[in-house]
């Protein structure tokens, strides 16, 4: 029995715990955004289907879970008091929200000239219009409390686009004089107020402007609910659409982009300057390298640009790479390139030849005899002496030339010497005779 028990209990605990980790799962893969509306009586769609109200319309269906902030006959004031002390569910809301609406400031004007008793007091049309004047004052008020508000929303969320709507006049067009006299006056003082209080946060810290006056203006019968100052399901869906217009341009204003420019653009033999532009809340890297490069190039190589620009010298192709982060740390890398075609090699000038020295010109002078060669020196050689032999003195009348060689006087020599001892024994003989 205990065994039966036991198993039940098991069985039990297991299907639990598989059901809690299913959800969990779940939890975890759900990656629908959050929606957070702020505002009145207009936000909250007070006396229709608050389903029906205009933030549940934005985006496809289910794309955002909505928070829907919205109360009835709330102020500026009276938003501005909650924000600065926000509770529970509704800081924890705000912090997370990846979109924020904010319509407030018709129950400032209301409140101020007591519209919503008009018709119940039968004032007459003295009061009606003492009434009236008492809006500047509520403008004002209006004034001050809207940027206070937005700076609120920021200290608590940093990231989430804030879709701010302007007024739009309640009155349309009417036979009536009463409401003939209503809508002039809307008309007048309600653009002044979305001039004055308004439109100019178009744009301040991350707050876009949705233009519900315009999309109101002249179909005030086909909007609001007859006899009324709120939308009818007809113009809650046209305030949606204001709101889905925006966000579907925040998307492509995300993505980073980056711009090259070269300087100069003519030919140059300078080295050109390449300078870089993006659009990036701030840029964490910036790097160049030579070539066609893709972002995986730089994760260990690249060169650091400083002040948004660089020097080349080289014609070629040089890609650019910038990372960037914004204010709510989502990180984007993307590389760009550009060609250099302009820069021109300087061809080296040879040095300018030095030009010759003038000299004095010189007296022509008589041509001088060119000096005798030298007289070449005979070596000295020792001839072998003859024996004398008494002969008669043979007279010679010739004499060598002067310009004889020594080989010469050799043989002249020799000659003399041959014929010397020829006439010698010549008569040495004709003695033996006789």
């Amino acid at each position: 029995m205990k065994v039966k028990r036991l198993s039940i209990l098991f069985i039990l605990m297991l299907a639990l715990n598989t059901l809690f980790s299913s959800f969990a799962f779940a939890d975890g893969e759900d990656d629908t955004s959050s929606l957070v509306a702020l505002g009145d009586s207009i936000t909250l769609n007070s006396g229709g289907n608050p389903r029906l109200a205009f933030p549940h319309q934005i985006g496809n269906h289910g794309e955002y879970v909505v928070q829907n902030y919205g109360k009835r006959n709330q102020t500026s004031q009276e938003l501005l008091d909650s924000l600065v002390h926000p509770e529970g569910q509704f800081r924890y809301h705000l912090e997370h929200a990846d979109v924020i609406t904010l319509n407030i400031g018709s129950n400032d004007l209301i409140q101020a000239t007591g519209l919503t008793d008009l018709e119940r007091k039968k004032l007459t049309w003295e009061e009606k219009l003492a009434m009236i004047s008492s809006l500047n004052a509520a403008a004002d008020k209006l004034a001050s409390n809207l940027p206070k508000i937005i700076k609120e929303i920021r200290d608590q969320n940093i990231c989430a686009p804030i879709i701010l709507y302007n007024l739009y006049n309640p009155f349309g067009e009417s036979e009536d004089p009463f409401y003939h006299i209503l809508h002039k006056l809307g008309d007048e003082f309600i653009s002044k107020v979305n001039d004055s209080a308004i439109n100019p946060l178009d744009g301040h810290s991350d707050t876009y402007l949705a233009d519900a006056y315009s999309a109101f203006d002249g179909y005030q019968s086909k909007l609001l609910l007859s006899g009324d100052i709120h939308p009818n399901p007809r113009g809650h869906h046209v305030l949606a659409g204001l709101a889905d217009d925006i966000i579907g341009s925040l998307d492509g204003e995300e993505e980073l982009s980056i711009q090259l420019s070269a300087t100069p653009t003519e030919q140059t033999t300078d080295p050109v300057t390449i300078s870089v532009e993006t659009n990036a809340d701030e840029v964490v890297s910036m790097k160049w390298l030579p070539g066609e490069k893709a972002v995986e190039d730089f994760v260990s190589d690249g060169t650091e640009i400083s002040d948004s620009a660089f020097q080349v010298t080289e014609n070629g192709q040089y890609t650019v790479y910038v990372k960037s982060t914004n204010k709510c740390e989502c990180t984007q890398e993307k590389v760009a390139t550009i060609d250099i075609e302009n820069i021109i090699k300087e061809e080296p000038v040879p040095a300018d030849p030095e030009p010759p020295t003038p000299t004095e010109p010189t007296t022509p002078t008589e041509p001088t005899t060119p000096p005798a060669p030298p007289t070449p020196t005979v070596p000295t050689t020792t001839v072998p002496t003859v024996p004398a032999t008494p002969v008669s003195t043979v007279a010679t009348t010739n004499s060598l030339p002067q310009t004889a060689t020594p080989m010469y006087n050799y043989l002249t020599a020799g000659a003399l010497i041959f014929l010397i001892g020829l006439s010698a024994m010549f008569v040495q003989r004709k003695r033996i005779k006789s």
